[in-house]
């Protein structure tokens, strides 16, 4: 936007002052020197300017012919300039509103991006909340097992330890049953070595009946003993059967010990299996969840991949603007050795 106080005076003593110095008064250099005014308000003053300073010039002794070529090629230098002028000015006028198109739309697809970059991060923190809770119920879990793998050692250690018991038990009767039958054997061996005595015994009385009445009374005696001996085995074999069925009791105590803890290790193992596939669901869960989590990190990835692109385009605008204005300059610079150059022409013809 033009200051209002700019004027053609304005523009006219601008322009002198630059031609004093020495210098080609350009729309730049007027702007520069008033330190105000817009490039559309500066271009046509200045234009007034030098249509008006070249009918200024002194042309006496100029032939009619040459000052009109003189004035045809200097308003079709300058129309040419100014349609240069204008053409370059439309476009980067034109690349100027299609790159401040592209940057909205660059704009808006990065706020697009960064919205679509905030869902993946608040589903990332989701994600990383739920990894954390399964996390924590994991090691609730592996703490369980781990309680109810040693209640099943303990169990196992109270299974063998029961066994044992049994197997020592079941070779105590074995040792009994044994001592029993060595037992019986031993008593035969007595009871038939007593029967072979008698017989000969017997024999002996057959011969020496009259000795043998003499005898009567000790052999007696020795009856009696025997009976005696052979009740007291009797006795202790009944104490040894007594023995042997409170030993087949405790060895069925202990069988039926021996099921229980066997249903209860069942159990356990039981339990034990369903905490194991409670275990494997639980890490099928996380490895889906580690899986969700890195889908989020390349789609985050490729989303500041596609804002990297956008920055790039935009610097590419940003050169080709730059460019485009190097090349007005440059047209401008021209319009400057032109005019310079029709100077010259009238300068020495003036002279």
């Amino acid at each position: 936007m033009a200051r209002l106080g700019v004027t053609f005076d304005d523009i006219s003593h601008a322009a002198t002052a630059i031609v004093e110095a020495g210098e080609e008064p350009t729309v730049d250099r007027v702007r520069e020197r008033l330190g105000t005014g817009s490039k559309s308000t500066i271009a046509p003053l200045l234009k007034r300017w030098r249509s008006e300073r070249v009918r200024e010039v002194n042309t006496d002794g100029l032939p009619e012919e040459l000052l009109t070529a003189l004035k045809t090629l200097y308003g079709q230098v300058n129309t040419a300039a100014d349609k240069r002028i204008a053409t370059a000015h439309d476009l980067q006028q034109a690349e100027l509103n299609a790159l401040s198109e592209r940057f909205n739309e660059s704009r808006a697809e990065a706020s697009t991006l960064a919205d679509q970059v905030e869902q993946l991060e608040r589903k990332l923190a989701a994600a990383e909340q739920a990894l954390e809770e399964r996390t924590a119920d994991l090691t609730g879990t592996k703490g369980l097992l781990e309680r109810e793998s040693l209640k099943l050692q303990q169990a196992d250690a109270l299974l063998l330890e029961a066994r044992d018991a049994v197997n020592e038990l079941k070779q105590e009767n074995r040792e009994a049953r044994a001592q029993f039958a060595h037992y019986q054997e031993r008593s035969a061996e007595d009871r038939q070595s007593e029967r072979e005595q008698f017989r000969t015994t017997n024999q002996q009385l057959m011969i020496q009946i009259d000795a043998l009445r003499a005898q009567v009374a000790s052999f007696e005696e020795r009856g009696v003993q025997a009976a005696a001996e052979n009740q007291d085995l009797r006795k202790h074999s009944l104490a040894l059967e007594q023995d042997q069925i409170r030993t087949t009791h405790q060895c069925d105590t202990l069988a039926a010990q021996v099921c229980q803890l066997t249903e209860v290790l069942e159990l356990e193992q039981a339990q034990s299996c369903q905490l194991k596939a409670e275990n494997i669901a639980v890490i099928e869960k996380l490895a889906l969840a580690a899986n969700a989590n890195k889908a989020s990190e390349k789609e985050l990835l490729l989303v500041n991949q596609s804002l990297t692109r956008t920055d790039k385009e935009l610097e590419r605008c940003r050169q080709a603007l730059a460019d485009r204005t190097l090349e007005s300059r440059e047209l401008l610079k021209e319009l400057a050795v032109l005019q310079g150059q029709l100077k010259q022409i009238i300068g020495a013809r003036e002279s």
